[in-house]
C-alpha cells in the first residue's frame, strides 16, 4: 500500500479498529468499503466541489497501517493549470491545494484523536 503521494502512518492500537472506523465514517460523511486483503477504504466526496478524501486502513494484530490522500479531480486540475498531481498527501510536506489539505486533515485528525494518535500537521 505504500505510495509517496499519500500521507502514511504506522502505529499500534490494542483493540479492533473496525467499530471506531465505522462510527467515524458515519459521523463524517465517509463511505466505507472492504477492498480485500484486510484493507478498509473510506472515501468522502466525489470530486464535484472538493477533491475526494481517501483513507485506507489495515490492521494486523495491534499494528495499524493508515494511508490518506486527496484524489485530485479534473476541476481542481483545471483550476491549478494542471500543476496538481493526480494524488496528493494531506500533510504539510507539499505545496499546493492548501484548502483541500486543511479540510482533509480536519476529518482525518478526528479519527486520529479517537485512536490516541498525534494529529497530522
Amino acid at each position: 500500500m505504500a505510495n509517496k503521494a499519500r500521507t502514511i502512518l504506522n502505529f499500534n492500537y490494542k483493540d479492533d479498529i473496525q467499530p471506531i472506523l465505522t462510527k467515524w465514517a458515519d459521523e463524517n460523511g465517509f463511505h466505507l468499503r472492504d477492498i480485500g486483503k484486510g484493507v478498509i477504504e473510506c472515501q468522502r466526496g466525489g470530486g464535484v466541489v472538493m477533491c475526494p478524501i481517501l483513507l485506507q486502513v489495515k490492521q494486523t494484530g495491534e499494528n495499524i497501517h493508515l494511508e490518506t490522500w486527496l484524489m485530485v479531480d479534473l476541476l481542481t486540475q483545471f483550476t491549478s493549470l494542471f500543476s496538481a498531481p493526480s494524488q496528493s498527501p494531506i500533510d504539510s510536506s507539499v505545496d499546493g491545494l492548501p484548502r483541500e489539505r486543511d479540510i482533509a486533515r480536519h476529518f482525518i485528525n478526528k479519527l486520529l484523536d479517537q485512536l490516541g494518535q498525534p494529529q497530522i500537521l
